[in-house]
């Protein structure tokens, strides 16, 4: 293996060299007129296709100029492609189909410079088929809790925008995202959904716990420490991920560092991030009782068209839009059964 190829462990790497001297071709062009021989099929793109066995015709190519690393894939399969003194060598990346495994465990490492953490632009987004039968299995749960006397509340929302939900977790890049630890798949823990809806009711008492708490519908949904709430939040699992690479930019590293003041001559340090765009999640909510639901059904839309969830909704991340009930749904499966 490559002393310029640093996965965090992968395993097999099978290594494919290119006897062509590319230098004579390229030489300083313009990485734009790389990247557009590469996508139109041009020699570099008949080289690729004719050594790596099972590379897809429709194969995506990006490209990254600070050290001269390309990156292709074709959904399933990710290919390392590095310029060596005019050789194009390739390292074949193993698949990884958990997005969670693959985003915390397998990011690279350029050595060549200061260590950097490349951020990982091609994570691809989870099998749709497992995100179906994913929410299949949620369906059927909730049928046989629906089917023990218990009450349902069942809602489907669209992403307005962008959101981020677990931004500040712990994460070597210092930017996280709260991704499913089994199915690797981005999701809205239930926790997540009762702050912001607890937060939001806490806003008809000018924030004052103490007030809200002699409330019988708040203490009914949210409860105390000395008293259990009636509703049940659950996780809201999406329908089908869509990724998007943002970016944040402090103009003041060396402030925020404490080492200097706000001053101009500092250089903006971007720092990317990876969010949802154009998701559909689904929310959930059980209670033994009908009454505690209907109460929450006044507030969820509102709470999450106005105030947002997750991270950064100041910029307009976290917010829905498109809310779709589907308790009847459900329930009329239930009752179509024999």
């Amino acid at each position: 293996m490559s002393a310029n190829y640093y996965p965090s462990d992968t395993t097999k790497i099978v290594k494919f060299e290119f006897i062509s001297n590319l230098e004579p071709v390229y030489g300083q062009r313009h990485r734009d007129r790389v990247l557009s021989d590469l996508n139109r099929g041009g020699i570099v793109s008949n080289l690729l296709h004719n050594q790596i066995s099972g590379l897809s015709r429709n194969a995506r190519i990006w490209v990254e100029s600070r050290n001269n690393r390309w990156l292709i894939t074709d959904g399933t399969q990710n290919f390392i492609i590095r310029k060596e003194r005019g050789t194009l060598k390739v390292y074949k990346r193993p698949a990884i189909d958990n997005c969670a495994l693959e985003y915390r465990y397998f990011l690279e490492i350029d050595l060549s410079g200061k260590g950097k953490i490349d951020f990982p632009r091609y994570t691809q987004p989870p099998n749709p088929d497992l995100i179906r039968h994913l929410r299949d299995r949620q369906v059927q749960q909730l049928r046989q809790i629906a089917s023990q006397g218990f009450c349902v509340y069942c809602v489907d929302a669209t992403v307005d925008w962008r959101l981020i939900v677990g931004l500040g977790s712990e994460h070597v890049q210092e930017t996280n995202m709260t991704l499913h630890h089994i199915y690797g798949i981005p999701y809205i823990p239930g926790s997540a959904v009762k702050g912001v809806l607890r937060h939001w009711w806490l806003e008809d008492f000018n924030n004052d716990e103490d007030k809200a708490l002699k409330d019988k519908n708040f203490l009914t949904l949210f409860g105390s420490q000395e008293q259990r709430g009636e509703v049940q939040f659950l996780d809201a699992y999406p329908e089908e991920v869509h990724f998007a690479t943002d970016i944040m930019n402090p103009h003041y590293p060396e402030y925020y560092g404490g080492s200097k003041p706000p001053t101009d001559h500092q250089n903006p340090v971007p720092i990317n991030f990876l969010t949802v765009q154009d998701t559909t999640f689904r929310f959930v909510f059980l209670a033994k009782t009908q009454l505690p639901l209907d109460e929450l059904k006044k507030r969820f839309r509102d709470a999450l068209e106005l105030k947002g969830i997750g991270a950064k909704t100041a910029s307009g991340y976290g917010y829905f839009r498109d809310f779709t009930e589907q308790t009847n749904a459900i329930i009329g499966q239930l009752k179509s059964q024999p």
